[in-house]
């Protein structure tokens, strides 16, 4: 895999990478089904789909806590990061990286910014150049629709009692170029909120990324916060990719 592959990788998803040692994906597992009994059947499983998408439809932002688990199989490296996001419709998000460095990502009118405050560096791109697949960020920015857009391939319960939707795009929802590698996506849905909690992202090559939220409040964030303003000093080196 190349370093411009890696680093498009690293960026899906408004996803940053600081490598710490090895992760192991079996371990405590918030996607992994909870056995046989777990399963749920199609039906069932659209049915939840289609509450998942009502309830998201009332959500006009988000704020919340996260753990994200990443692993890039050509470099036999993976991480655990953490922060706080916040997101508005319709497409502005924020990722502020607490640990292991601080980092900051935005995402406003189709752009990211990626402050990296160790390095005193900002790199700016367009956001679909660092996309896998334009679909599954389309769901979470509050611009694609989960019952339009995805099928569902299984569906089941996991440890915690929350669902695991195993999803893909349906054909013609993806333009172009832009799925060739999104090799899996997973959605963790709270049953009795029938909310998003979580994504798994899965690349062709094996790549894996895991966000999970939790201390989620909605709806009290206007889209002209001053959350999604990314302010940093002149003096940084600034970096612009577009």
């Amino acid at each position: 895999m190349s370093i411009l592959k890696v680093r498009k990788w690293a960026l899906y998803g408004v996803i940053v990478f600081c490598f710490m040692p090895l992760w192991a994906v079996a371990q405590d597992d918030a996607f992994a089904c909870r056995g046989s009994d777990g399963r749920i059947n199609a039906t069932e499983a659209r049915h939840v789909v289609r509450d998942v998408q009502k309830q998201y439809a009332k959500i006009d932002s988000l704020s919340a806590s996260f753990v994200q688990r990443s692993f890039i199989v050509a470099l036999a490296e993976g991480e655990q990061s953490s922060g706080i996001m916040s997101f508005s419709k319709p497409g502005r998000m924020r990722w502020s990286y607490k640990a292991p460095r601080e980092q900051e990502v935005l995402v406003r009118d189709g752009v990211m910014s990626l402050y990296q405050i160790d390095t005193q560096q900002v790199i700016i791109q367009d956001v679909k150049e660092v996309l896998l697949s334009a679909v599954p960020i389309a769901f979470m920015m509050g611009i694609g629709d989960l019952d339009r857009d995805f099928r569902v391939v299984s569906a089941c319960k996991t440890a915690s009692s929350n669902l695991a939707l195993t999803l893909e795009a349906k054909v013609g929802q993806a333009h172009e170029g832009e799925n060739d590698e999104l090799g899996g996506f997973i959605l963790l849905v709270d049953l009795a909120k029938k909310t998003p909690i979580g994504a798994k992202i899965t690349s062709v090559g094996g790549n894996i990324t895991e966000i999970v939220f939790s201390n989620q409040v909605f709806n009290s964030i206007s889209s002209e916060s001053s959350r999604f303003v990314l302010d940093y000093p002149t003096s940084v080196d600034l970096v612009d990719r577009r």
